[in-house]
């Protein structure tokens, strides 16, 4: 079929065949392409249906479509097509003088985050229904003070780490000086001492007193983060009782650092002289208890186990406790003595004389079977290019795509295109070996 060329006439002739523009499109593509790059699509489709048509093309419709809402948000969600026209072609403001604006309500004030700090009872609920004024007094330092006719359920999450660090730093009675002496005590006691099966550390008996004749007693190698554990951990018996009562501890220093035997017993007694003058122990388990200071995998019993180990991975699978002490002590080298260490012996590549390649050779027809049933061989006879000279009574394979076979497949075809596609991989082939002009069939 000849190409056809399109002009005016013949598009609105094609044109009138249909009712719509969409079936236009679909049903004659090139004449709809040819009258709408020419500008003369609207006139031979006049007679069309128009099943759509813009809603938004001004600004007095516009107007009037803005007038139904009270607030922007609403007009956006509402009247999406509208409010877009408006904003793109600059007049959004002007048609939207009318409404609400809520964002002119600023926070720039102290005063006026208090007034509306008043409308609430937590700061959960201040937070979430009045943020940007919980954020400005956040931001600018002032929340505590506004919010401190609320009831303290706890802190919130979004003020956390600034809310954790102001409450340590105003509310617990322990000065800089005493700090100090602490931090002084620390050096000069030495901090661990080593036995067989223990890693001995020096602790204090410190006591977190409330006003209410309440008490926790309890011991501490670090006493700072000990204290900072009290009030940060939801599950301690101080954090539960400040949430419960609101009331603020006081901790106190009652003996200095002494060996874990010492101070295990001291803390009995010190617990025992509270309860006799009629204090309330919030201690949950027996006092005395040392925590996570029991180390077992000392040095002593990773020597004993690695002697029951064959290798260093041996020792990692089956006593996994204790490679990682090792790791963690850097014990590894003395472990190493101990466990005996496995070195696999290097083969010996096999030296092939032509003699003894040929004989080899000789008990095979292809080479297929040769490199399958005797790589050492064939390895070393093609490294050392023998290959084809001790392989010369096997028969060479044929070739599938010669020239013959290539002439004789294309001739079952009576195009390129059917021979391409009945036979893509001898078509393939004559296009790698540069048949000329690549017309297999004429030029076979």
């Amino acid at each position: 079929m000849a190409r056809k060329y399109w002009n005016k006439q013949l598009c609105a002739e094609e044109a009138l065949k249909y009712k719509t523009k969409t079936d236009f499109n679909r049903g004659s593509v090139g004449a709809y392409t040819h009258a709408l790059k020419h500008g003369f699509l609207d006139e031979i489709c006049s007679h069309m249906e128009v099943k759509w048509q813009r809603k938004w093309s001004n600004k007095d419709v516009c107007r009037k479509e803005a007038l139904k809402y009270q607030t922007r948000s609403e007009f956006q969600y509402k009247s999406n097509g509208a409010y877009t026209y408006a904003m793109r072609h600059y007049f959004l403001d002007e048609i939207c003088n009318h409404m609400e604006n809520h964002h002119e309500i600023k926070w720039n004030s102290k005063e006026a985050c208090a007034k509306e700090a008043l409308k609430y009872k937590r700061r959960i609920d201040f937070a979430r229904d009045s943020n940007s004024a919980y954020t400005y007094a956040l931001k600018h330092g002032f929340l505590d003070e506004i919010c401190s006719h609320m009831t303290f359920y706890g802190i919130l999450s979004k003020e956390k780490e600034l809310a954790r660090i102001n409450y340590v730093r105003k509310n617990i009675v322990i000065t800089d000086e005493e700090w100090e002496k602490i931090e002084i005590l620390l050096e000069n006691v030495s901090s661990t001492k080593y036995c067989s099966n223990r890693l001995q550390r020096h602790r204090c008996i410190y006591a977190c007193e409330f006003e209410d004749n309440h008490v926790y007693i309890g011991l501490a190698n670090n006493l700072r983060q000990r204290i900072m554990q009290h009030l940060r951990t939801p599950s301690s018996s101080i954090y539960r009782y400040i949430i419960e009562t609101g009331l603020i501890p006081t901790f106190k220093i009652i003996c200095g650092f002494e060996s874990e035997k010492k101070a295990q017993k001291n803390e009995a007694e010190v617990e025992k002289m509270y309860k006799e003058k009629g204090w309330c122990i919030l201690n949950r388990a027996k006092t005395g208890a040392l925590g996570g200071s029991y180390i077992y995998w000392t040095l002593e019993r990773c020597l004993i186990v690695a002697k029951l180990a064959t290798s260093m991975s041996d020792f990692c699978k089956r006593f996994h406790g204790a490679y990682a002490s090792c790791k963690k002590n850097n014990w590894i080298p003395q472990i190493r003595q101990i466990i005996p260490q496995h070195v696999t012996p290097k083969r010996k590549t096999k030296i092939w004389s032509l003699d003894a390649l040929k004989n080899e050779a000789l008990k095979y027809q292809r080479k297929k079977d040769f490199k399958a049933n005797s790589s050492s061989a064939y390895n070393y006879a093609k490294k050392h290019d023998l290959l084809n000279a001790i392989c010369t009574h096997m028969p060479s394979p044929q070739n599938k795509y010669s020239f013959e076979n290539l002439r004789n497949e294309a001739q079952k075809y009576h195009t390129r295109k059917d021979f391409k596609v009945g036979s893509p991989k001898f078509f393939d082939a004559a296009k790698r070996k540069n048949i000329p002009q690549f017309g297999i069939r004429n030029s076979l």
